[in-house]
């Protein structure tokens, strides 16, 4: 094909001479698939210049140009919806839909493209076909609101909102939805737009385990914030994947505009005061990124604990001994120090061989420092929910032996039962609070709170290396001093407890693990069932109904008589009718019920399924007893029907009275076991919360907490059906 297109052609295409382009046409076959260097056709050039007259002609000359694509692998309809022209569009459209579901070299579509382009009479003239905007919301890259989005056309977005509110939630390729892409980029009007359409977006996160307040605080946007307040508030108690919150955000990225708005807002709660999921605060982060002006202002504004430890035991001024010395480091060091800053080594009165072998891992907060504060329930992307501990919550652990004899004062003994805590921690953590020197631990921080500089110069290359040895022969020191027997009966008497309660803890988990598999099951048990009662109801509807409309013993053939059964005045056939109709409409009525109600609780569930259940027992008895009335009338007796008709009423009628005998006995049964059950349980739980209430005052705080958890756990609502008859397998009902 020809990569050069008659000038006579082209120019009669630009100007929009009809008459010269139709002559042309007609003389010269073939001239209209002649396409410019470009690969496009006459078509694409009409389009383009919006001559509709003129694309009319050639769509009636030759129709197949409407599906050719030029080098882009765009089509004429590329070209009309990025010019906007809606009459060419609407022309095109109309001749061929299916160029519409075209996409160009770029993963475009023609609908694509005018969205992206703010033509929003385009945009309404495509709208209106509903199977093309399901074709644009199966796409996995980005949908047309993504792309108004960012081009910034608020017309086109509120038009897509209206007509097509699902595409609000779609995400693309990289998990940002529409509200990310509007808080990423400060466009505050689509923010709001969208917060009108539904508020819940503010809690959608992206792959990277953000949601789109924290790209708002990443870029410092104060407009934005102010929306989310108004708007959304309860995004700000959401975490990123790292558990920072919005607050770590802003100096991670040294926003502190941003902070300062939001320090105003959330001083007096929780939630300035939330780690992040290694346990650094704000203030630990200010000071890995030296930022003079952030750590004045938390320390001079906020109550952030400035000797809260991080899960490597590390406070302020511990990451600030380890970055490198420079003037700014001495001010930040000595405004820290004026403020109360301590090293944890300070923190811990414990002997120094204790504290070499177990360095402090735990926050532990100041007595001292109660502030009456609003709590704020935060969210973390992998986890449900968790509830913040006040400020002035001390954790305090004690073994249950007699200390009074000890030798290790009360302070002492509460701080080295915190180390023991550690063992409670995930695998991950004790690899991360064991590394070989303070220098790894640095750089371990500084993997949490984002890209870092060096904060080791090479001038110190030969401080690491002393560092490192002088920790290795302390090390060989503290293994040869020993410590004495009551540490060591208090030790292992300790690592016993922890034990024993990580194995308490493993068997709980698995118990619940198999405790769900069988809800689940006997979940879905009852929705095969309930879906059994409907298909066993609409069966013997459907047989009932056949057998009114064709009675047995068959009907008159003529006379007055005719159409009527010849069986109708016998007792036999009017017990058949009485019994087919019970059933028929017994049965009715349990499809109905079962169709129109729709129970989203299990125990109403239950309920339904147990009284359609009976009702089916009903429908069944009565469609037998139609049956065994029906061969009554048309099986001979007396003497030349023997005793075949008595037989087969025993074989039948006694058949399903024992089955319905059985039935009814393990349904009494399982009724008695669940009120045992429930029974038991009822004791077990008093007998825990008796137990609670009298060690309450003498136990530890760990004791106590896990004694509650037990309560709760034991008041729980459960599936007393699955639990009463667990080791049966199964149940009646």
């Amino acid at each position: 094909m020809t990569k050069q297109m008659d000038p006579k052609l082209l120019e009669a295409i630009a100007r929009n001479y009809k008459h010269t382009f139709t002559s042309l046409a007609r003389r010269k076959k073939g001239i209209l698939e002649q396409r410019d260097p470009s690969s496009n056709t006459t078509l694409h050039l009409a389009a383009r210049f919006g001559h509709v007259e003129l694309v009319a002609e050639i769509v009636r000359l030759c129709p197949d140009l409407l599906l050719s694509e030029n080098d882009r692998q765009e089509t004429p309809l590329h070209e009309a919806c990025r010019q906007g022209n809606d009459e060419v569009v609407d022309l095109l459209f109309e001749t061929n839909p299916v160029a519409a579901t075209k996409l160009n070299n770029e993963n475009q579509s023609p609908f694509l493209l005018a969205c992206r382009n703010g033509h929003l009479t385009v945009v309404k003239l495509m709208l209106r076909e509903s199977w093309l905007m399901e074709f644009e919301e199966d796409r996995v890259d980005s949908t047309p609101l993504h792309v108004a989005i960012s081009g910034g056309h608020i017309n086109v977005i509120n038009q897509l909102l209206q007509v097509r509110p699902h595409f609000a939630r779609k995400s693309n390729k990289k998990g940002l939805s529409p509200l990310h892409y509007a808080s990423s980029r400060g466009h505050l009007e689509t923010t709001k737009l969208l917060f009108s359409h539904d508020s819940d977006l503010a809690l959608q996160y992206d792959s990277d385990g953000h949601t789109p307040l924290h790209l708002a605080v990443i870029n410092g946007y104060m407009t934005m914030l102010e929306a989310f307040l108004s708007s959304a508030p309860t995004a700000f108690g959401y975490l990123t994947r790292d558990g920072e919150t919005v607050f770590h955000l802003a100096i991670r990225f040294e926003k502190y505009n941003a902070f300062v708005f939001l320090a105003r807002f959330f001083n007096f709660t929780n939630l300035l005061r939330q780690p992040d999921g290694f346990g650094n605060t704000i203030l630990h982060l200010a000071v890995l990124r030296e930022n003079y002006q952030t750590v004045k202002y938390i320390i001079d504004t906020t109550i952030v604990d400035i000797n809260h430890q991080n899960h490597k035991g590390y406070t302020a001024l511990d990451i600030l001994e380890h970055a490198r010395i420079d003037a700014e480091n001495e001010q930040l060091k000595a405004l820290l120090q004026r403020a109360g800053a301590k090293y944890s080594i300070e923190l811990s009165p414990l002997m120094p061989e204790i504290k070499q072998i177990h360095p402090p891992m735990l926050t532990h907060g100041n007595p001292g420092d109660i502030v009456e504060e609003k709590e704020l329930t935060v969210f973390h992307p992998s986890l449900d929910s968790r509830r913040v501990e006040p400020k002035d919550s001390i954790l305090s652990i004690e073994p249950s032996v007699d200390l009074a004899t000890s030798s290790i004062s009360q302070n002492s003994r509460g701080h080295f039962l915190r180390n023991q805590i550690a063992s409670y921690l995930p695998q991950s953590w004790k690899e991360r609070m064991v590394l070989p020197t303070p220098w790894h631990q640095k750089r371990h921080l500084s993997r949490s709170c984002g890209h870092l500089p060096d904060l080791i110069s090479t001038t110190e290359e030969g401080q690491r290396n002393d560092l490192h040895e002088h920790q290795n022969g302390e090390k060989s020191i503290v293994q040869e001093k020993c410590e004495s027997p009551k540490q060591d009966k208090l030790r292992n008497l300790w690592q016993l407890k922890c034990a024993s309660e990580r194995r308490r803890k493993e068997l709980s988990k698995l118990h619940r693990i198999r405790q769900h598999k069988q809800y689940e099951m006997h979940s879905e048990a009852a929705l095969n069932a309930r879906n059994t009662i409907v298909l066993v109801a609409i069966l013997i509807a459907t047989v009932t109904f056949s057998a009114g409309i064709n009675p047995p013993g068959s009907v008159y053939q003529e006379g007055h008589l005719k159409g009527k059964s010849l069986a109708g005045k016998t007792k036999a056939f009017k017990i058949f009718m009485i019994s087919n109709y019970i059933a028929l409409f017994t049965s009715l009525g349990i499809v109905v019920a079962l169709v129109s109600i729709i129970p989203f609780k299990r125990k109403q569930l239950m309920r339904l399924i147990l009284i359609t259940h009976k009702l089916m027992w009903v429908s069944l008895s009565f469609t037998a007893t139609a049956f065994i009335s029906g061969t009554w009338v048309v099986v001979p007796q007396g003497r030349n029907g023997g005793w075949m008709v008595e037989v087969l009423l025993a074989i039948s009628a006694g058949s399903l009275g024992i089955l319905f005998i059985y039935l009814g006995v393990a349904m009494s049964r399982h009724q008695l076991r669940k009120l045992r059950y429930r029974d038991n349980k009822k004791e077990r739980v008093a007998d825990i919360a008796a137990i609670q209430g009298k060690n309450r005052s003498q136990s530890s705080i760990f004791d106590n907490r896990r004694s509650e958890n037990q309560s709760y756990q034991m008041s729980q609502s459960t599936n007393s059906d699955v639990d009463s008859s667990t080791s049966l397998g199964y149940h009646a009902y």
